[in-house]
C-alpha cells in the first residue's frame, strides 16, 4: 500500500518475546512500506489497546501468555470481524497453516522464514483485504469501550 510518511499503516505486533519482536522490528524496518509499529505482550492487552488506536493489520503471535493457537484468532474476530490478523508462529507446520487460514487469519508467517519483501507484500495483501475501522465504526467502537470502563 503507497502509505507516505502521514499516512502510515498502523500495525499492531502481539509478540511476548522481546527479541522475536526485536527481530521482527528490524524486517520491517527494510521494507518498501510506511509502517508504523505497536507492541503489546498478551491478546487481552492487545484488545484493550485496539479499542483505543485504529489498527490496519495485527500480527498474532501463535502462543502469548493468555492464549494459544486459533483461540487467539477466534478471540480477536469475535471483537473485530474486519481487521485483518497475520499469525505469527515459530512452528512450521503445514496443518496448523491451513487450520489458521481456514479459520481466518488472511496468513501464516513462519518466524525466521521470511524477509522484508515478503513481509511487505503480506501486510500490503492484509491491508487491502481489511476494512480499516473509520466513521461509524470508530464510534461504535468507543461506545463499546466506553461500556467496559463503565463496568470497571
Amino acid at each position: 500500500m503507497g502509505h507516505t510518511s502521514l499516512d502510515a499503516a498502523k500495525i499492531l505486533l502481539i509478540e511476548d518475546d522481546e527479541v522475536d519482536a526485536l527481530l521482527f522490528q528490524r524486517v520491517l524496518a527494510n521494507c518498501t512500506g510506511r509502517y508504523e509499529l505497536d507492541v503489546c505482550v498478551t491478546l487481552d492487552s492487545a484488545i484493550q489497546w485496539i479499542l483505543n488506536h485504529q489498527c490496519d493489520v495485527v500480527l498474532l503471535d501463535f502462543s502469548l501468555p493468555d492464549s494459544f493457537g486459533i483461540e487467539g484468532l477466534r478471540k480477536l474476530q469475535s471483537r473485530f470481524a474486519d481487521l485483518p490478523v497475520v499469525m505469527l508462529t515459530g512452528l512450521d507446520d503445514p496443518q496448523t497453516s491451513l487450520d489458521a487460514r481456514e479459520s481466518g487469519a488472511h496468513a501464516y508467517v513462519v518466524k525466521g522464514q521470511f524477509d522484508s519483501v515478503e513481509l511487505d507484500e503480506t501486510l500490503t495483501s492484509a491491508i487491502h483485504s481489511g476494512r480499516p475501522l473509520h466513521g461509524d465504526q470508530w464510534r461504535s467502537r468507543s461506545r463499546l469501550r466506553e461500556t467496559e470502563d463503565a463496568k470497571r
